[in-house]
């Protein structure tokens, strides 16, 4: 007895013997979109389930699994799961080929400003300031480059650099030549006299004699030597012109050395010695 197949088709039946073969069916119509929705780069916000987003940070893309309020960043497996990592980098490119040249310019440098006639894109340093400008307006004669109607600044003066190191001592100039002597004129005197400013005076001491002081000044000063050395036996006596002291005493002075030389100074009020 022979075998037999029964198929059954859409609520029909029919007998086919084991050696016939099974149709293919149609297609199927297509099925509903999913609802995962792209949402571009992430950005701090509240997000939906199945909303998605690529991360700057990292440069992988993520789909939120459960909503997040504000602050929950796409690496919070809480609220988000990786979706599409970030690819490698990728081989070095050739290189491309040169560029064409750019056109000159038109900045025309003028050097040190002067006051004169100037066209927009001339150029200057001005001294003033030591900064250099362009032209961005024509000017006449007197627009300084820190108008800036006229003038942009082009180029800013620098910084003042630090101070550099102490150099070396120089070398020890050659000696002056001597020094005129201390009074600027020298007198030679063999009798009473009164003392003058800035004089120095040889003073014979062949007999005694009177040497009066003039009237107490600031600054003033004079000399006396005994020119002869006699002046132990016949004395010289400094005579005060009015109620000034001498050497701290309101009295005249006596000079009693043989060969002796005096300074004397005044500080406007009194009088007083160097040596002697």
């Amino acid at each position: 007895m022979s075998s037999r197949r029964i198929l059954f088709f859409d609520g029909f039946t029919s007998e086919t013997t084991p050696t016939s073969s099974i149709s293919t069916g149609p297609t199927g119509a297509t099925g509903a979109d999913g609802d995962m929705t792209w949402e571009g780069t992430w950005v701090s916000g509240a997000y939906t389930a199945n909303q998605a987003v690529h991360y700057a940070v990292d440069g992988k893309a993520y789909v939120c699994h459960t909503n997040t309020t504000s602050d929950q960043v796409p690496t919070d497996t809480n609220y988000w799961d990786v979706l599409a990592e970030k690819g490698d980098t990728g081989a070095t490119g050739a290189a491309g080929s040169n560029g064409t040249n750019g056109t000159n310019g038109l900045v025309d440098w003028q050097g040190t400003w002067s006051s004169g006639a100037y066209t927009a894109d001339q150029s200057v340093y001005y001294s003033t300031t030591g900064q250099s400008y362009i032209c961005i307006l024509d000017t006449t004669s007197d627009q300084d480059p820190t108008n800036g109607t006229y003038w942009d600044l082009m180029v800013q003066k620098g910084d003042t650099g630090d101070t550099g190191a102490a150099g070396t001592n120089g070398t020890n100039g050659t000696d002056g030549a001597d020094g005129a002597s201390a009074g600027s004129t020298i007198e030679s005197k063999a009798a009473d006299f009164t003392a003058a400013n800035h004089t120095t005076y040889l003073v014979s001491s062949a007999a005694s004699r009177n040497i009066t002081l003039p009237a107490a000044a600031a600054n003033l000063e004079f000399w006396v030597k005994d020119s002869t050395g006699d002046c132990n036996t016949n004395n010289f006596t400094i005579v005060r012109a009015g109620s000034e002291e001498i050497e701290g005493i309101a009295a005249n002075k006596t000079l009693q050395t043989d060969w002796g030389s005096w300074h004397f100074i005044c500080d406007g009020t009194n009088w007083f010695m160097i040596n002697g």
